[in-house]
């Protein structure tokens, strides 16, 4: 029994320690997408009707606001960003002819660019238990604010949609089946996002041709919009976040340079490709690679 216990630790311990990692990002970066093709599908019902709206969206938030997918999710949220921010130090080069660059600056441009829907939702409700749902948010876009947010609001679904899709792309491009199925999920890729901003647009003229005093009157209230008190205390929030998100980015990009001035004063190596592509390493970590190679191997 003892024996099998040791075994079962030893097979554990060999299991975490082969989790990369890149699978770490991907597995979050499933659950995001799942999320986010969520979303979209319940943006897609305003092609119908604003109750349609209303009945989905009751739907997902009732599955993505239990407990443990919202435990799942958020952990989800961190650990997906935090894992960008660390590939964009840990990467030396980058090659901007590939997908690879573009879709990290996509993912790494994503929390600056929705932090003001998710506090406005999200936390008010946490708060404050606001409850802003497709009325409030349209009339937001379409009528409150300038016409701006609402192709920001576009611009954002976009290049959400986008990152994820590269992602899927990098995972599944190596399947077997990635090649029959290649085809329905380029049509996936279109149709769904396609769908969704028209849902929005439909949505949000709803929202447009409805707009009245006696509309406003029930929908537009403190309780759902919260007081003015409560936004300015939101918008602080949102501000200190993105001073602090943005912050980071710029000590990671200074962080980057100490290491490069750093690795240039150790002696910098060209590593020639078989393909002609050649590049610069730190002859430090080509030596530290080459021992681990070594040690590998011996084993």
């Amino acid at each position: 029994m003892d024996r099998m216990a040791s075994l079962s630790r030893e097979q554990f311990a060999t299991t975490l320690r082969g989790i990369s990692l890149r699978q770490i990002r991907l597995a979050s970066g499933v659950v995001l997408f799942a999320y986010l093709v969520s979303h979209f599908l319940n943006h897609a019902l305003g092609n119908i009707s604003a109750e349609a709206l209303a009945s989905g969206v009751y739907w997902h938030t009732l599955f993505w606001q239990s407990l443990p997918v919202t435990v799942v999710f958020y952990t989800a949220c961190l650990v997906h960003t935090g894992l960008g921010i660390w590939a964009f130090y840990e990467r030396r080069q980058f090659r901007w002819k590939a997908m690879e660059p573009l879709q990290l600056v996509l993912g790494l441009s994503i929390p600056a660019m929705i932090i003001t829907h998710v506090i406005g939702v999200r936390l008010g409700h946490t708060l404050y238990g606001h409850e802003k749902l497709y009325p409030q948010v349209f009339f937001a876009y379409w009528i409150a604010w300038p016409a701006a947010k609402t192709w920001m609001m576009f611009a954002v679904l976009l290049i959400a949609w986008t990152h994820g899709c590269i992602g899927l792309y990098f995972w599944l491009r190596m399947r077997a089946f990635y090649r029959f199925a290649a085809p329905y999920l380029l049509a996936a890729a279109i149709l769904i996002p396609t769908v969704a901003m028209l849902g929005l647009y439909q949505g949000g003229r709803n929202v447009v041709d409805s707009d009245s005093v006696e509309w406003r009157e029930e929908n537009i209230t403190p309780a759902k919009n919260g007081t003015q008190a409560e936004n300015v205390l939101l918008n602080d929030v949102e501000n200190y976040f993105l001073i602090g998100y943005w912050g980071l980015l710029v000590l990671v990009l200074l962080a980057k340079g100490a290491r490069a001035i750093h690795e240039r004063r150790g002696g910098m190596i060209n590593l020639s490709y078989g393909n002609g592509r050649t590049v610069r390493v730190p002859s430090r970590a080509l030596l530290h690679h080459a021992l681990q190679r070594f040690l590998l191997t011996d084993r």
